[in-house]
């Protein structure tokens, strides 16, 4: 909703895209037209009708794969694929 304008929860954000009365401002606009770019490029379809929102989180892993991390068992302590942490 409302607040979702505002955060920086990448679900929140793919939510307002996929709602069936966006938003339909040049912003939007242009969002969905690079997303068709950005599939086009890579040789997919892209309908924004069939995003699943249950991949949010590799579509994250894929853009930032530096920033993956594994529980090491503690609460909020975790360790990176680069093995910092």
């Amino acid at each position: 909703g409302e607040q979702a304008k505002y955060d920086c929860d990448l679900l929140h954000r793919l939510q307002l895209l996929i709602q069936p009365k966006r938003n339909k401002s040049p912003l939007f606009e242009r969002i969905l037209q690079q997303a068709n770019r950005l599939a086009h490029n890579v040789q997919l379809r892209f309908s924004i009708d069939t995003l699943d929102l249950g991949k949010t989180g590799i579509l994250l892993a894929y853009a930032y794969p530096e920033r993956v991390a594994k529980s090491r068992g503690n609460h909020g302590d975790f360790i990176c694929v680069n093995g910092k942490g």
